[in-house]
């Protein structure tokens, strides 16, 4: 038996709706990080973000996470250890106090001290 869910319109933050092409491309096979055609289609994509950021940084690179990955990457790399670090309010889809957790424990292992936040 298996199940085969019905097409509905999702319209909350996620899970979303999946274009037909991606559907059909998750059945393709799959390559590794290090295979010479995965490597070519993620410096296409640094080049496309490039264009759509307008900017020429080398260090430009998509990641493949979830968005509190992102947030991470960009407190490490926009705040160094010693820096004080600043918790603004609803900036995400956390209750305050996650979205405080979170940011207290990615400052804690990065050597960056927070100093409050606006609530």
């Amino acid at each position: 038996m298996s199940f085969h869910p019905p097409k509905r319109t999702l319209m909350g933050p996620g899970p979303s709706d999946v274009d037909p092409r991606i559907s059909e491309a998750l059945g393709r096979p799959t390559i590794g990080h290090l295979d010479p055609e995965f490597i070519r289609l993620m410096d296409e994509t640094k080049t496309l973000l490039q264009y759509a950021f307008m900017t020429n940084n080398e260090l430009t690179l998509p990641i493949s996470a979830p968005g509190s990955a992102g947030m991470e990457a960009c407190f490490v790399n926009l705040i160094e250890a010693g820096d004080k670090g600043y918790c603004l309010p609803k900036w995400s889809f956390w209750k305050p106090h996650e979205r405080e957790r979170r940011a207290l424990r990615c400052n804690r292992r990065n050597g960056r001290r927070r100093v409050g936040n606006s609530n």
